[in-house]
């Protein structure tokens, strides 16, 4: 339950990143490009953006912490799982994030201590968009082979263990093999 609820609140906070990521490249961006000056408003777009990467850094290692795939990958490898799954979770989707989270953070603060209103957008801009960019990088969209949905309840129809871990019915394997029902899938993550 613990996990499903982590989850769940993990793809919310991804929609908070998206949305305040478009508002703070947005402000900066536009600062930069007409030379305005730097307001609380410029301030604030970059604040609730580094803030929500800092929040969806600690839920998501408290959601890696519980992970069954983590843990299937730490107690013997890939055996069971999409290789291509492994190393997203494993590895590229945590290490971008966390690079994003830094490029956030480095831009916030720069833009706070730089003077010149125009250093402070252009600092701003790249920084921030380059985190949005990594962030959108690194997200498992649906649309992969080891994707889900960024949506609470909304799994693959064709993925039994997927609907099982988000609450709905289990069906059992019509194919008799014992590999394919004991195989963990990247929506139990």
């Amino acid at each position: 339950m613990y996990f499903i609820a982590t989850r769940h609140l993990h793809d919310l906070c991804w929609w908070i990143i998206l949305f305040t990521g478009l508002w703070a490249v947005f402000c900066a961006w536009r600062g930069q490009l007409a030379c305005l000056p730097w307001t609380q408003r410029d301030r604030l777009a970059g604040l609730v953006f580094s803030s929500a990467l800092a929040t969806q850094l600690l839920v998501g290692l408290a959601l890696y912490l519980q992970s069954p795939l983590v843990h299937g990958l730490l107690a013997g490898g890939v055996a069971g799982f999409d290789p291509r799954a492994a190393m997203f979770f494993g590895l590229f989707h945590p290490f971008i994030m966390f690079t994003a989270v830094v490029l956030g953070q480095v831009g916030f603060s720069a833009s706070k201590r730089i003077s010149d209103d125009r250093r402070k957008f252009r600092v701003a801009a790249g920084c921030y968009t380059a985190a949005l960019v990594l962030v959108l990088a690194a997200v498992f969209w649906a649309w992969f082979s080891y994707g889900r949905s960024l949506l609470p309840y909304h799994g693959h129809a064709g993925n039994v263990q997927s609907n099982v871990v988000l609450g709905y019915p289990a069906e059992q394997p019509t194919s008799g093999n014992r590999y394919e029902a004991s195989r963990i899938h990247v929506n139990d993550w």
